[in-house]
């Protein structure tokens, strides 16, 4: 793939992280150890929550949230219908009963939406930031029942001061290829909640959710620059508005985010006919 196309999906990969892989390589302790204990703590100081447990995956971290909640099988959880599957998946691998609720005009769930499916049954709300588009997490609190907060689109971003994963009862992370920040395959589950993190843990273990000291090395190097990152993610959102303005073959979201981990535009235009031509500028999109 030429180096003058704009990819969908690239991690920031510098001299610095692969020097960090390499040296963990080298040292001949690469499975999970203490490098992962260091990572885990560089996270949670990084969001300013009390503990964490890094796991395979964000899907795997949701699995093991679900799977804490009191009456988990045959439970219902409340998630929005526009979504990775992944969360739904997760949702169903554990026995509860997914119940879908429409997204508002930001593209993402609101109390307004969600309060229609609430039942005597319902055990958990996922609220999931999409492309880094902020949830109101606050107003669904007030329906009293678990907050699961998907950050796994939104590492880094603040919401009125704190932190996208540190809001809600339980909040998921993901390091996957695609992802801000990446451990190659990875993610976390952040809580305030000592208990709950030491049961996730034990699960954990038990279901041999791991990741290794060659990927927390990569994690840990990332973290340091990781505001740089956030600032150049803005910097790009700041560029695209103003070139893309220009164009009237989109429209841009009129959405009030920080930064966006996708870009998403709207078109009226067939997307075989939109793709194809933004393939013809060397610009990837799906």
């Amino acid at each position: 793939m030429s180096d003058k196309i704009i990819t969908h999906s690239k991690p920031w990969i510098t001299r610095e992280d692969t020097a960090a892989v390499d040296r963990v390589v080298k040292s001949g302790m690469i499975a999970e150890g203490v490098l992962v204990k260091q990572f885990e703590k560089n996270v949670c100081d990084y969001l300013n929550v009390k503990s964490g447990v890094v796991t395979s995956s964000g899907s795997s971290a949701l699995r093991i949230a679900l799977s804490l909640l009191p009456f988990c099988k045959g439970g219902e959880v409340i998630l929005p219908s526009y979504v990775c599957h992944s969360v739904l998946d997760a949702v169903v691998s554990v026995g509860a009963k997914p119940v879908l609720c429409d997204i508002n005009k930001q593209w993402v769930m609101s109390e307004q939406e969600v309060e229609p499916h609430i039942t005597k049954k319902t055990i958990a709300i996922i609220a999931v930031h999409i492309f880094g588009i902020p949830v109101d997490i606050n107003g669904l609190k007030r329906f009293n029942i678990p907050v699961i907060e998907d950050a796994c689109q939104a590492f880094g971003l603040k919401i009125n001061g704190h932190m996208a994963g540190t809001i809600g009862d339980i909040g998921i992370l993901s390091f996957h290829a695609t992802k801000c920040l990446t451990t190659a395959e990875g993610g976390m589950l952040v809580s305030n909640d000592m208990t709950l993190i030491s049961n996730a843990r034990k699960l954990k273990k038990i279901f041999s959710l791991s990741i290794s000291d060659m990927q927390a090395a990569l994690g840990i190097s990332q973290l340091t620059r990781y505001s740089e990152f956030v600032d150049r993610k803005i910097a790009i959102k700041k560029k695209y508005y103003e070139c893309l303005n220009e164009l009237k073959l989109i429209q841009l979201p009129d959405i009030n985010v920080e930064f966006f981990f996708r870009f998403p535009l709207l078109t009226h235009y067939p997307f075989d006919t939109f793709q194809r031509e933004m393939s013809n500028n060397n610009i990837y999109i799906r």
